[in-house]
């Protein structure tokens, strides 16, 4: 018989030279980490669930969408998960199946994610994350038991408890739009600051760094949401897991339900370690389905997000199941315009145009030089002085009213529309 960590658990051209200047220095940087980490450590964050709170993304899976100038981002995450860290003891490459066997080695874990982010240009967004652990329980009794395959690891750590993780900064470019090239596609780079309790399986041994490319598009009341990334670890080992470089994806659908008061979602994210020794237990996969409420009436500002996660493979930190809730926050006000209405509800965003006419500008329809909303004969040619009609002649004589000199009486041209009149009074004029 062998012990081994088989489940943990079951469970416009600018934009692009700056999405080139970030992927060369992300590469040219990670050698030198890479050479720096330990190669013995056991420190690493067993949390998976880490939301960014994108409004226009899902629950982790981002948009390739950005905030928009001085546009910002709030929100707030809450999760529980259960037997997110299990040890199984295998005999040849078998698990067996007494319960017996299976032994939780963390059998709660309820963490929180404060995050916020500001757009500095229509292209370009800064984004926080602020992960914490507010309780975590490790059965460290007795009767709880440690298993000699983890006992020299784990007996002198404090593994019950609140602990800090560590802080993301992230920097996401917007390369495509939406309105302009078919889809949103924006590149991401984040630093993990090693601030986080590395004894407790919160936080990594020192700096990590992840690069995503994220794409979203939406079809009718569905927003497809794909996202493929690099995160780099130091190197770790605990038992047979070894976590260092992970290939990392995330995809899902968000489904309009109600226009601007509920979206439902459906979501896969996980992770698979690039290292010697890839196994399931290295290679989280998880199930988020939930829905997102609008708390506000006709805005997408406010957001309540629930939902639960459940798992496909049993990887590290893939919990037998989650529940999470999360309330966001985004102002998010895009006029490319500037005319004082925002894109979403303006018919013609990229020219200004008053509100009453869905933010285009009059026409003018006849070319008289007068917009349709001031002309009262929209449809006909007509002068500025008879606010865009044609002059009338409304007594038949044959002359205009703006040259009859008697509008409203038929007379002659030979006397400017006027009738001759009869001086002597004999009857002839």
């Amino acid at each position: 018989m062998t012990d081994s960590v088989h489940s943990l658990p079951v469970r416009s051209k600018k934009n692009f030279q700056w999405l080139l200047v970030l992927a060369i220095w992300v590469l040219w940087t990670t050698p030198a980490w890479a050479q720096s980490t330990p190669s013995d450590s056991t420190a690493f964050q067993l949390q998976q669930f880490r939301p960014w709170g994108d409004p226009d993304g899902l629950f982790q899976a981002q948009s390739g969408a950005s905030l928009g100038q001085w546009n910002f981002k709030v929100g707030l995450y809450l999760n529980y998960a259960k037997d997110p860290l299990i040890l199984r003891v295998l005999q040849g490459n078998s698990v067996i199946a007494a319960p017996s066997e299976r032994i939780n080695i963390i059998e709660h874990q309820v963490a929180a994610d404060l995050m916020f982010g500001i757009g500095f240009f229509d292209w370009l967004d800064l984004e926080v994350q602020i992960p914490v652990t507010f309780y975590q329980f490790f059965d460290s009794s007795p009767s709880g038991g440690l298993h000699p395959a983890v006992a020299g690891t784990l007996q002198n750590r404090n593994l019950t408890g609140t602990f800090f993780s560590d802080i993301k900064i992230g920097v996401k470019l917007r390369a495509l739009n939406e309105k302009e090239h078919w889809m949103n596609l924006a590149f991401k780079i984040y630093l993990g600051i090693p601030s986080g309790n590395k004894e407790s399986f919160n936080g990594e041994e020192t700096v990590s760094f992840g690069a995503s490319l994220l794409m979203n598009k939406r079809v009718g009341i569905a927003n497809l949401t794909l996202n493929i990334g690099y995160r780099f670890l130091p190197r770790t080992q605990f038992v047979n897991l070894v976590i260092s470089h992970e290939l990392t994806y995330g995809l899902g659908v968000g489904v309009e339900a109600i226009k601007k008061r509920l979206e439902l979602i459906a979501e896969l994210s996980g992770a698979t370690a690039l290292t010697e020794n890839v196994s399931v237990a290295s290679a989280p996969m998880e199930a988020l389905l939930g829905a997102r409420i609008y708390l506000l009436k006709r805005s997408k500002a406010l957001a309540l997000n629930l939902g639960v996660g459940l798992p496909l493979l049993p990887g590290y930190g893939t919990p037998q199941v989650r529940v999470f809730a999360g309330l966001t926050f985004a102002r998010q006000v895009f006029d490319q315009d500037k005319d004082g209405i925002p894109d979403e509800e303006d018919k013609c965003p990229k020219v200004p145009g008053p509100r009453d006419n869905m933010g285009c500008p009059w026409p003018d329809t006849d070319g008289d030089g007068l917009t349709d909303n001031i002309d009262k004969c929209p449809k006909r040619f007509g002068p500025k002085k008879n606010k865009g009609c044609p002059w009338g002649d409304f007594d038949k004589d044959g002359l205009k009213d703006n040259v009859d000199k008697c509008p409203k009486r038929p007379g002659p041209i030979e006397n400017k529309g006027c009738p001759w009149p009869d001086r002597d009074g004999d009857g002839i004029h």
